[in-house]
């Protein structure tokens, strides 16, 4: 090599360490055991620090490359849902720029079964190609564990994925404006279902295979193609198998089957209000026939409004035999089958109701129906009382009675002198709550015991109370409701903590903990059973303790961090 060629060389290598040339990371992303590449993984770059230096996405056959200034170690962190999450090292130290360092990076998938879900318009006749849907909003939650799995505000494409894992139950709610709500099932070996779905439409390969196909019944793949409807006013939908017995209105075994169909959806689409039309054959007089379909119509909105659809949504319509849909009128020879096909019943939509749905997630939804259940259920009569843990510190009567009645007023049994030496920053929180008030569309809400909770602000510097004040430390128990937690520790505290007492001082004694999913031990109080009145008095606190904020409990669990 001649001498200026070295030189050359020598130059460019030195600028590429004095002005950061970078080197280029090369990888491709694939599913353990060689299934195959992976696409749309988030590669994220970080340094020694974990300080982020940049991402990037590996494309359909897996590859990603991403440029980074030589001479360093670099972490590469690799996440795609449904897979378990990776990390990789790498160092470009001795590497000169524009070199490539290669990185192969292989993904297990969570065990469970992949499900891939593609939907489309709901094909009417097969001749008639239909359209996938995009712009959906797709939202999956997890009973079990009472959380989010997944949350899509607008998907840009039809198709997702979710893992099903062992031992949970799953619901899926799909939304798109101009289309029927469609809300899915699907439970993976619970109460003795290894794998059952309910609301799917095809689903490939079927149930048995993947359970024989899959190692150790743990992994699996099912792809499952799910149907939108348009909302046509101008369309009536066939309820099929609805039979009842000749002669009667009664609703048979069977047809409770195909209702509870319809239940479904009205309770998925709660702001449709519909028309059962029920229609008979032409046997028999017109008189009769007309009669005995309104009775049966009526049978039907009755099991649906039992089941706990507003009734007010529901409309009942018999029309005998004047809307046949074939030849067989009176008088005309036809078959049996000819004449089961005009008795039948049929949904028609009529009108619509402001959607309570509207601006909620499906979190909120589910949470609102395991409440109304829980209050249907009976259970919610049952108090709950939570018993003080920890030291209690005893003050002398102040004179507060906690009673719904004097709540925040003074005892005339007691001296005005001594009711004025504590002033609390809320008297008192009511620890028992009952169902005050049902709306027309069967929401639950829970009015507050107190309509207005009177605040006297303190000023417990002046004085100092501390030993005068009393901490009653509760832990939580089988409480459904809110709560306002208004700081977490690290440790667990007790009655003679500092900031405990000033709580108790400003706000009310009594004191409720719990330990989170992260260790810490939160602190909070109230009694709250409905939203907004919860939400209205953490205005109050949040100024005085701004990292204050609301936790939903049902039956014990705390369902949110």
């Amino acid at each position: 090599m001649k001498k200026s060629s070295l030189l050359i060389l020598f130059f460019n290598i030195t600028l590429g360490y004095i002005f950061g040339q970078n080197v280029i990371v090369d990888g491709y992303v694939f599913e353990k055991y060689n299934r195959g590449f992976l696409n749309e993984v988030k590669i994220t770059i970080l340094d020694k620090s974990e300080k982020i230096i940049g991402e990037t996405i590996s494309d359909m056959t897996g590859h990603f490359t991403y440029e980074v200034p030589a001479g360093k170690v670099y972490l590469i962190d690799f996440t795609k849902n449904v897979f378990t999450y990776k990390r990789e090292k790498i160092s470009t130290v001795g590497k000169l720029a524009g070199e490539k360092v290669f990185v192969k990076t292989e993904m297990e998938r969570q065990p469970g079964y992949l499900l891939e879900v593609t939907l489309a318009e709901k094909r009417f006749n097969q001749d008639v190609s239909v359209d996938a849907v995009n712009g959906s909003r797709i939202e999956i939650y997890n009973n079990t564990l009472k959380q989010e799995e997944l949350v899509i505000d607008s998907a840009k494409s039809p198709v997702f994925s979710i893992t099903l894992k062992q031992g949970y139950e799953y619901t899926i709610l799909v939304r798109k404006k101009g289309f029927y709500n469609k809300r899915l099932h699907a439970n993976v070996n619970i109460n003795g279902c290894y794998l059952c779905m309910d609301g799917f439409g095809t689903v490939n390969p079927g149930v048995v295979s993947n359970l024989t196909s899959a190692e150790d019944n743990k992994l699996g793949t099912l792809i499952a193609n799910v149907e939108l409807e348009a909302i046509d006013m101008n369309r009536n939908i066939v309820i099929q198998n609805i039979y009842y017995a000749y002669n009667s209105s009664a609703i048979t075994e069977s047809s409770k089957k195909e209702l509870d169909k319809v239940v479904n959806l009205l309770r998925t689409n709660p702001s449709l209000i519909v028309e059962l039309g029920s229609h008979t054959d032409a046997r028999g007089s017109d008189d009769y026939n007309l009669k005995l379909s309104q009775q049966r119509a009526q049978s039907a909105v009755d099991y649906i409004a039992a089941s706990g659809v507003d009734a007010i949504k529901l409309k009942a319509k018999g029309y005998g035999e004047t809307k046949l849909v074939n030849k067989c009128g009176n008088g005309i020879a036809c078959s049996e089958e000819q004449h089961l096909q005009n008795r039948r019943t049929e949904l028609r939509i009529i009108g619509f109701t402001k959607d309570p749905f509207d601006g909620k997630s499906l979190l909120e939804i589910m949470h609102e129906e395991e409440m109304a259940q829980f209050i249907k259920s009976g259970e919610s009569d049952k108090e709950y009382v939570a018993e003080p843990v920890g030291d209690v510190e005893t003050i002398p009567d102040s004179g507060v009675r906690p009673d719904s009645e004097n709540s925040g007023k003074l005892d005339p049994s007691v001296s005005t002198e001594k009711q004025k030496t504590i002033e609390p920053f809320e008297d008192n929180f009511r620890e028992e709550s009952k169902p005050q008030n049902i709306l027309p569309d069967k929401i639950i809400k829970i009015e507050p015991i107190e309509e207005s909770i009177k605040i006297v602000p303190s000023n417990p510097s002046k004085t100092d109370n501390s030993n005068q004040i009393t901490v009653n430390l509760k832990k939580i128990d089988d409480y459904t409701g809110y709560k306002i937690e208004i700081f977490q520790s690290p440790k667990p505290l007790d009655a003679s903590d500092s900031d405990l007492k000033m709580i108790a001082a400003e706000i009310s004694s009594d004191i409720f903990f719990d330990v989170t999913k992260t260790g810490e031990t939160s602190y909070m109080i109230g009694y709250f059973q409905g939203w907004t009145e919860t939400e209205n008095y953490l205005q109050r606190v949040i100024s005085k303790y701004p990292k204050a904020r609301i936790i939903e409990y049902f039956k014990g669990k705390r369902l949110a961090n």
